[in-house]
């Protein structure tokens, strides 16, 4: 029943640390089976309502940092890890999936999705040495040094905060992800995390922005080398 659902999409809106199968089914005495289809689809229906704009401007800092997603779920002989680089300001956050860290890899990823003029905050790892002559202006903290604040204030508090929390959700909640899902894990994670400072609207705008969704939408945020990056859904806003 719509009823049921709504209920589960307000454990999830509600959640810091994300609202797993095995809770659904203890509230709602059904099946796991039933309990993961249900939780499959919030979660899908929030991660597409993620990460769909780009973020920065004009003198914002935009703090970016890449990190490795251990003990991912995978077949064949693909590794059981994934590479995720996440790009914030003080009030918007997204999370992309990437195939590697180089630096064409980043440096694509960026001007995709950080509004030009923006200050970009990074760490000192040489995948964004090149940023500087792109026209960037790129604020760099080494901690290879131990430098948590460089000469100009600037430091990475930001975003390290959201991977111990991110990290922190995947392993108690989670346990273990699959590699075809975890971009709904992350950016269903991320819905919740973009509204921390406003929690009262999270569940209303999750309910106002009910899309009419495919059942298997393409990972919009994980990237695509060969058809360009992070292709846009085109979404049905119903009521």
């Amino acid at each position: 029943p719509l009823r049921d659902l709504f209920l589960v999409l307000l454990h999830f809106t509600n959640s810091k640390v994300g609202f797993s199968a095995s809770l659904t089914r203890r509230l709602l005495g059904i099946s796991h089976p039933a309990a993961f289809a249900l939780c499959d689809r919030i979660r899908c229906h929030l991660a597409m309502l993620t990460g769909r704009d780009r973020i920065g401007g004009p003198g914002q800092q935009v703090f970016i940092d890449e990190a490795l997603l251990r003990g991912i779920l995978t077949t064949g002989n693909q590794p059981n890890k994934a590479s995720l680089v996440a790009l914030c300001t003080r009030q918007d956050l997204l999370t992309a999936i990437v195939p590697d860290r180089r630096a064409a890899t980043l440096v694509t990823l960026i001007e995709h999705v950080v509004r030009p003029g923006s200050i970009l905050v990074t760490d000192g790892f040489a995948g964004y040495r090149g940023l500087h002559r792109r026209g960037w202006h790129h604020e760099v903290v080494n901690h290879h040094r131990r430098i948590w604040v460089n000469s100009n204030g600037a430091c990475q508090a930001q975003v390290e905060t959201y991977w111990w929390h991110l990290k922190r959700t995947l392993r108690l909640t989670y346990l273990r992800i699959d590699r075809e899902n975890a971009w709904k894990y992350i950016n269903a994670f991320n819905f919740v995390y973009n509204r921390r400072t406003r929690s009262r609207e999270t569940f209303w705008d999750a309910v106002s922005h009910f899309p009419a969704f495919p059942d298997h939408p393409r990972a919009y945020l994980e990237m695509d080398l060969e058809l360009g990056l992070m292709p846009a859904l085109q979404l049905e806003e119903g009521h």
